[in-house]
């Protein structure tokens, strides 16, 4: 048998706030593949990469997300590469 892939619903009803960043490099990696983000807030800190490989045959978004619960802003956002 072959299993092709698994598709899956978020069907949780809240409303809690996020942010999403999508970044846009220069040159050859216009992707941004490699970047950094820290996102400082009152709920903490919190680190993403922008790394589109994940797994054999799977791809991510490179639209970072970061859940920010009842919140509504962020103190600061840092971003190396």
């Amino acid at each position: 048998m072959f299993h092709l892939f698994d598709l899956y619903k978020n069907k949780t009803d809240n409303a809690n706030n996020f942010i999403r960043l999508n970044l846009i490099g220069e040159g050859q990696n216009i992707k941004s593949y490699g970047a950094r983000v820290c996102i400082y807030s009152s709920i903490g800190i919190q680190l993403a990469e922008i790394n589109p490989n994940r797994g054999y045959l799977s791809a991510c978004e490179s639209t970072l997300h970061f859940g920010l619960g009842n919140e509504n802003k962020v103190d600061s956002i840092v971003l190396t590469s």
